[in-house]
């Protein structure tokens, strides 16, 4: 497979309330973590090895900034739904301070060079010749959670985890294809370009590497982020996911889910009843 070949580790961060990552080189060796707190240590680790990483976070990467000011929060052009609505400008916010965070982390030690540290966001080139960081965007698609489940923070944390991992298998699927979606919006403004330049301006205790890294970043508005569409995987594959991926789902969360389930399969033969019977 391509990405085997190429050897790339790729990264998923979801964009929540208390984010969460999977990282893997291929789809087999997937692992899925409940924190950020290790993944700046193990990016560093695999770049500072000379390994090529793809780093991807579940919210916007690109925001165009049109001529037509009735046009500016519309949807990006193949999108059917506005970069501003509810779930997008929720998970914008969260990417923000996610992708600032990162930056800031590898800027700050971590014996990673970000002076010799190639950034893109061109991911034709990445395919052909991966070397370096590639920042992408994993656009997360249509909640498969049923109408009625309420789920406490540890049921939410283990639908999130899932969706890392299936936004890494996803890009190692689609290996060398083009981006899902191909906005031919300019210019927009670098998401992840925003926030290094954001994240370097606070305490003064990131080296002048790291405003070159900020810069570098910014450097890369001529190329849109890749972008992959990811279906959220349905909820009763969740716990044989996590599982796959060396994540522990809650006991209780797996239960409901298999309860959820049964009840899913009850309403619809009560409804298959009541369509006969009309």
């Amino acid at each position: 497979m391509g990405s085997a070949e190429a050897a790339v580790i790729v990264f998923c961060i979801d964009a929540g309330n208390d984010p969460c990552w999977a990282a893997g080189s291929s789809i087999d060796t997937v692992v899925a973590h409940d924190s950020l707190d290790g993944l700046p240590d193990s990016l560093a680790r695999a770049l500072g090895e000379g390994q090529p990483c793809a780093l991807g976070v579940e919210a916007p990467c690109g925001i165009p900034i049109r001529d037509a000011p009735r046009r500016l929060t519309k949807a990006r052009q193949d999108e059917d739904r506005a970069w501003s609505a509810s779930a997008g400008a929720a998970s914008l916010a969260c990417g923000i301070a996610i992708w600032g965070w990162v930056f800031r982390q590898l800027a700050q030690g971590r014996g990673l060079r970000l002076d010799d540290l190639p950034v893109t966001a061109n991911w034709r080139a990445f395919f052909r010749e991966p070397r370096g960081l590639l920042l992408w965007e994993a656009y997360i698609t249509r909640s498969t959670i049923p109408s009625g489940y309420e789920r406490n923070k540890v049921h939410a944390k283990c639908f999130d985890a899932a969706d890392c991992v299936i936004g890494v298998r996803e890009f190692l699927t689609k290996w060398g294809r083009a981006t899902d979606f191909s906005p031919e919006d300019r210019p927009y403004l670098s998401v992840p370009g925003a926030a290094a330049t954001g994240a370097m301006l606070g305490k003064g205790d990131v080296p002048d590497a790291g405003f070159e890294l900020a810069q570098a970043i910014n450097g890369l508005v001529s190329d849109y982020p890749l972008v992959r569409e990811v279906r959220k995987p349905d909820y009763k594959d969740i716990p044989a996911i996590l599982s796959a991926a060396r994540y522990e789902c809650p006991e209780d969360a797996a239960k409901l889910i298999a309860k959820q389930q049964k009840k899913k399969r009850k309403s619809g033969r009560s409804k298959r009843r009541a369509m006969k019977k009309s």
